[in-house]
């Protein structure tokens, strides 16, 4: 159904922007969004839509939209200490060496050469988060709201369509509604009882002894055919594998004879 929309677009450029983009009622009817209502039949930024079922006056229609956002950025130069970033290999070694002088107490003496631990190891950056994660054994953070979870959709139940007996009245006969009520009371059929006369008991009672013959002669003849479709199928299925041996048979001598032909000819061509 094509409905009209209004208060969620402000200006006609944005309804163009969002053709056809999915929108949803809350009670979870899907839609998408058309083209925008010509001037004189609706307000700014109203626009027609399409959904999959009938919505009512009250509900709200919500559109997902994405907005970018401009992530700052941050640019720090070094200008000095610029090596080259040391390999991993290195850093689990200067790991080992610090963990090692802290056991004996003798951190910073063992060094004689004066020079500063950077220009032994190699400049190295900031450490990312994974990094830091992984260095301090943390659990990446998870956000319930953000896992999938399965979409349950309640079956929409609308009210059965009411025509008000003023619009019944004035429609023709063949669009008025047919359907009648359950009857609450018996009708004159049935409340009559029905007496026979013996000539009409006996006519009555010849006529469905002839229907309960005729009926058990049509079930044996059903049964009958039955069995007798059974025995063709069968039949037939022997037939089909005696007619598959004879042809196998008949090829089999042929691919011999064929052979034996191409033999004696190869001979033939290498006599001569």
């Amino acid at each position: 159904q094509v409905k009209g929309v209004k208060g969620m677009f402000t200006s006609k450029l944005e309804i163009a922007r969002f053709e056809g983009a999915a929108i949803r009622t809350v009670s979870g009817i899907r839609g998408q969004v058309k083209k925008a209502i010509k001037p004189g039949q609706g307000g700014e930024g109203c626009f027609r839509a399409g959904f999959e079922d009938k919505i009512l006056l009250s509900d709200i229609v919500f559109l997902r939209a994405w907005v970018k956002v401009d992530v700052p950025q941050y640019y720090n130069p070094v200008q000095t200490l610029l090596a080259a970033r040391p390999s991993k290999k290195l850093e689990i070694t200067q790991l080992e060496d610090e963990e090692n002088q802290d056991e004996v107490g003798t951190k910073g003496k063992d060094d004689k050469s004066g020079a500063p631990e950077e220009e032994k190891v190699g400049w190295a950056g900031m450490r990312s988060v994974a990094e830091l994660r992984r260095a301090e054994g943390l659990a990446i953070p998870v956000n319930k709201d953000s896992l999938y979870k399965p979409i349950v959709r309640t079956p929409k139940v609308f009210n059965p369509l009411r025509v008000p007996k003023a619009i019944q009245a004035a429609l023709p006969f063949k669009s008025k509604p047919k359907d009648l009520g359950k009857r609450t009371t018996q009708s004159l059929e049935q409340k009559r009882a029905v007496v026979l006369e013996p000539e009409e008991k006996k006519a009555v009672t010849l006529i469905q002894q002839l229907n309960t013959i005729r009926h058990a002669k049509a079930r044996t003849r059903q049964d009958q055919q039955a069995k007798r479709r059974v025995l063709h199928q069968k039949k037939k299925v022997k037939e089909a594998g005696d007619r598959m041996e004879h042809t196998k048979e008949a090829r089999k001598k042929r691919y011999i004879l064929k052979g034996q032909e191409e033999k004696h000819a190869k001979k033939r061509r290498t006599a001569d």
